[in-house]
């Protein structure tokens, strides 16, 4: 009968030997240690938060907001990528046609 982690996790603590936190708990812990020492987050990543938890929300969150949170938590290494994937996709558009201006004729006022 295979253990499950949750279980063996439970029993190795138990036993007093040091199990590495989730990355989860460690935020969630700085967080909340940030917001005691009155560090608050942004208006808008604070409600993203907030979000997050179903029984706070009420609602779903929208599609947009799902990929906020992934953009929030992003390396410097993913945003480069990413604006590199951006400026690399506006170099492969086609140009723009240009449009020859428009010749309105002239309107003589004092004749």
């Amino acid at each position: 009968m295979p253990i499950e982690s949750d279980e063996l996790r439970r029993k190795v603590v138990r036993a007093g030997a040091p199990v590495r936190e989730p990355e989860v708990e460690r935020a969630s812990k700085a967080l909340l240690r940030q917001l005691a020492l009155d560090q608050k987050p942004r208006r808008a990543l604070a409600q993203l938060i907030a979000e997050s938890f179903p029984e706070a929300r009420g609602s779903a969150v929208s599609s947009e907001a799902e990929r906020m949170k992934l953009w929030a938590g992003a390396s410097m290494d993913e945003r480069g990528e990413a604006l590199t994937d951006l400026l690399e996709l506006g170099d492969a558009l086609p140009p723009a046609k240009r449009r020859e201006a428009t010749v309105f004729p002239r309107i003589d006022s004092l004749g």
